[in-house]
């Protein structure tokens, strides 16, 4: 972030300032007192595939389910609970994109927990629909936060239905030949991390590690703000 920035900020929080979206304190969208109560932390170490426990802190997924994913391990911060429902339907649908920026401090400490390296870090995309309608990609903020080098390496070709009014058997449909790598050359060989905002059947991130793994990546981790805990068909009510 330049000076510039910076004090553009400054300026609008002097004009327009901030208060928590929960209790209203002044000087930030979601304050820490509200990030600890409110948020559920996800301290689990479990397989995105059977859900079931790792034993070993170097292992993010089982063996026998590694046929069955295209996804290398799955890390989050938060599981989803009924305020992080609603603070995130809040950004996404009232356009209420800084809180998901001052979430930030918070889920990098995720990040700087998580024991793998990667060569890039990029974000789930948007149609240029949504793009358009929303002004902001809520992935890309997350993976912006998280990183200022963060790429967009997948393009979103064409218009889909929301994922939250699908089934898991429904969601894979929907976003079939949807969505593109933008440059092979860029991800070959590469380890990727893949940043999005609520994993609830992984349809998505499964589809964006598969063509990316089709591109020539070598390996490829997701990272979400929130994990949903109901079973995989039961569609969200958010995505």
């Amino acid at each position: 972030m330049n000076i510039l920035t910076e004090l553009t900020n400054f300026l609008l929080d002097l004009i327009f300032p901030k208060n928590c979206f929960f209790c209203s304190k002044f000087g930030s969208y979601i304050c820490k007192d509200c990030e600890q109560k409110r948020f559920l932390h996800f301290k689990k170490r479990k397989c995105h595939v059977c859900h079931g426990e790792l034993r070993s802190s170097t292992q993010f997924i089982h063996n026998i389910c590694k046929m069955n994913t295209s996804l290398d391990g799955v890390f989050t911060s938060y599981i989803l609970n009924n305020d992080l429902k609603k603070l995130i339907y809040a950004i996404k649908y009232k356009f209420e994109s800084e809180a998901l920026v001052d979430l930030g401090p918070f889920y990098k400490l995720t990040i700087g927990n998580i024991p793998i390296k990667y060569d890039l870090i990029s974000f789930v995309p948007l149609d240029k629909y949504r793009r358009n309608w929303r002004d902001f990609n809520q992935a890309e903020i997350i993976a912006k936060k998280i990183s200022w080098k963060a790429l967009p390496i997948l393009t979103k070709t064409k218009k889909t239905i929301q994922q939250a009014k699908l089934n898991k058997k429904e969601r894979h449909k929907n976003l079939s030949g949807s969505i593109k790598v933008i440059s092979p050359n860029l991800v070959k060989g590469k380890t990727i991390l893949l940043c999005d905002d609520v994993y609830t059947t992984g349809s998505t991130l499964e589809l964006c590690a598969s063509i990316l793994k089709s591109a020539g990546a070598k390996r490829v981790y997701a990272f979400t703000l929130a994990i949903d805990e109901l079973p995989a068909d039961i569609p969200s009510q958010i995505e």
